[in-house]
């Protein structure tokens, strides 16, 4: 693993389970309030203790989870390298994905469960490490599309 990836990982993961600890300490099971609003229902933290994975996926399946999580991870690490260049835009997607997974591999191992706190609109609750996963698989797709493209137009 690249510096680079080494320390986007790092930050990542340090920044999710720091939001954590704040998360559980200002809306936590122990808090008398477990839901803030910013703007009504359309931005709100609000604490959950999510057991699958997105959506509900898998839910009570801890290890499985963690395992899967560690193979992913494992994959991204040691997947063979493209005659193309690794670019910056891939190296932060790469950081991104592997750094959310582990911040909530954290979570799993440590808590048997993933703290979501982010709550927009109707969409599913969410943390800064699925962010942080979302991003990255956003960067890779699109690095690697352009990547494609411009090889096929021979640039």
């Amino acid at each position: 693993m690249t510096t680079i990836i080494g320390a986007i990982v790092t930050s990542v993961v340090i920044l999710d389970q720091l939001a954590k600890l704040l998360v559980i300490a200002w809306i936590g099971p122990d808090q008398s309030l477990h839901r803030w609003e910013l703007a009504g229902s359309l931005l709100a933290f609000e604490y959950v203790e999510i057991t699958g994975a997105a959506f509900g996926i898998l839910a009570g399946r801890v290890w499985l989870l963690s395992v899967l999580a560690l193979i992913v991870g494992l994959g991204f690490l040691f997947a063979p390298r493209r005659e193309l260049p690794f670019s910056g835009l891939l190296r932060l997607g790469i950081g991104l994905v592997i750094g959310g997974g582990l911040g909530n591999l954290v979570d799993r191992l440590r808590l048997g469960f993933v703290i979501d706190y982010i709550a927009v609109g109707i969409w599913p609750k969410f943390n800064v490490a699925d962010s942080a996963i979302t991003i990255g698989l956003i960067l890779m797709a699109w690095t690697t599309l352009r990547d494609e493209t411009t090889q096929e137009n021979g640039s």
